[in-house]
């Protein structure tokens, strides 16, 4: 595969992605209005996580299509899994701290931001 392909899996793939979690914290907004508590943030968080999750199933599912020429014995369930689990628990951690804010504005955390650097790293 070449990587001008590979590229553009992934640039579909996170178009795809992007626009659901777009869509899911806009529609969070409207629904529950801008500071949701309580069950309305658990609400708002839930619809957010979904929006990564779709970004999940379409990044698996595109990495696994493009990858299996280069790995024919890629097993292309658990690449979605996985793709999909680590995609739905980024958005989440990422969200965390904005759907919970007193301010919808506010920065978040110094810790969460190095937290989030180091887990990049990792990767």
């Amino acid at each position: 595969m070449s990587r001008t392909r590979w590229i553009a899996l992934c640039a579909s793939a996170e178009t795809v992605g992007m626009t659901a979690a777009a869509v899911a914290a806009k529609l969070s907004q409207h629904v529950l209005g801008g500071q949701p508590r309580g069950w309305d943030a658990a609400l708002a968080l839930l619809l957010v996580v979904a929006g990564g999750l779709v970004e999940g199933v379409a990044l698996g599912a595109l990495q696994a299509s493009g990858l299996q020429r280069r790995i024919p014995r890629l097993n292309r369930r658990r690449w979605l899994l996985v793709t999909v689990a680590v995609a739905g628990l980024g958005w989440a951690a990422a969200s965390v701290p904005g759907v919970f804010s007193d301010d919808g504005d506010a920065e978040p955390a110094l810790l969460v931001v190095v937290a989030g650097a180091l887990g990049r790293g990792v990767r």
